[in-house]
């Protein structure tokens, strides 16, 4: 079991716009990814499936909202990353710096 999980949530019509803006930007318009392929449904599904998870271990699986932009969703990952390691190296008696 990973002591930190990071989940980037994003609407499922936005996730599904930007796999197609991506395959389209690098040529892989004809070789769409099988979840690309799957019903809105389906995506809907999964997406619940993983928010059901990041509610049940609110301390392990840290959630973050993937439509704000780069900058913003790099600090926070970096803000929850060193404040792990500094919460790990306390349990072990060592010290991080960041």
């Amino acid at each position: 079991m990973p002591d930190l999980t990071i989940l980037l949530d994003i609407p499922v019509e936005l996730g599904l716009e930007r796999a197609r803006h991506r395959n389209l930007k690098l040529n892989l318009f004809k070789q769409e990814d099988r979840f690309e392929e799957e019903t809105l449904v389906f995506h809907r599904q999964v997406r619940e499936g993983y928010l059901k998870l990041a509610a049940n271990a609110p301390d392990r699986i840290r959630l973050i909202d993937g439509t704000q932009d780069m900058g913003t969703i790099h600090e926070e990952i970096k803000g929850i990353v060193l404040s792990k390691m500094k919460e790990g190296g306390k349990n072990r008696g060592l010290k991080v710096e960041g």
